[in-house]
């Protein structure tokens, strides 16, 4: 099996966004995580993107920059996708069912937290490009 996903690193004020997975719904060993899924059929990038985060988060944003395409395996699925650097435009954070809790945090606190390395990697590429 195949997915295709886009995922937002959505910045805000120097501080980035950064989703809890509900416990009851995941079987991911990581709970924490950035907004974005799986694009649908006749779907762009960004359009799967902006839909993702739109109900996931309630949030529009403003695609800045591609961080970094990759490709992975997801227990027997192979997912591929793009991490985009993007920054808030408007809306309060309002979470679907998917998530239980957000924050707002710095890259450092990023790195405190129980997540996985690509998020921390991918961040700092993030943070590295909004700075440059």
């Amino acid at each position: 099996m195949f997915r295709v996903v886009s995922k937002a690193i959505i910045v805000k004020d120097g501080k980035m966004l950064l989703l809890k997975r509900n416990r009851n719904l995941t079987k991911k060993r990581t709970l924490w995580d950035v907004p974005g899924g799986g694009i649908e059929r006749g779907e762009s990038f960004e359009e799967g993107l902006h839909r993702e985060v739109k109900e996931e988060c309630g949030l529009s944003i403003e695609v800045m920059d591609i961080v970094k395409a990759w490709t992975v395996y997801d227990y027997d699925v192979q997912v591929a996708g793009i991490t985009y650097l993007t920054k808030y435009a408007s809306g309060e954070v309002a979470l679907s069912d998917e998530h239980e809790e957000y924050k707002w945090v710095t890259l450092d606190e990023c790195e405190n937290l129980e997540i996985d390395k690509w998020v921390k990697k991918e961040a700092k590429l993030a943070f590295e490009k909004l700075n440059s």
